[in-house]
């Protein structure tokens, strides 16, 4: 058995294929700005994304984005649309 028959076989290594090529490339994180501040500082966010992303050997993690409105999320949007 070659390697593209083990794989094609194994449903794991399937599934990660399959949601590779739907890999994020922004996040818009639509918050009130106490809550924005509080999870960038507590909980570090963009660390934790990025620790996330090394433990799991992925290259390039997503960009954070902060808006502190919908009306400011969706002008982003328009502006810049997130990939």
């Amino acid at each position: 058995m070659d390697i593209s028959q083990s794989i094609s076989q194994s449903p794991s290594i399937k599934i990660y294929h399959e949601l590779m090529a739907n890999k994020v490339g922004d996040i818009l994180l639509v918050s009130c700005p106490y809550d924005a501040f509080i999870m960038e500082e507590e909980g570090r966010l963009s660390n934790r994304i990025i620790n996330e992303y090394k433990g799991l050997n992925l290259s390039k993690p997503p960009r954070l984005t902060w808006a502190s409105s919908a009306d400011e999320a969706f002008s982003r949007l328009e502006k810049n649309p997130l990939t």
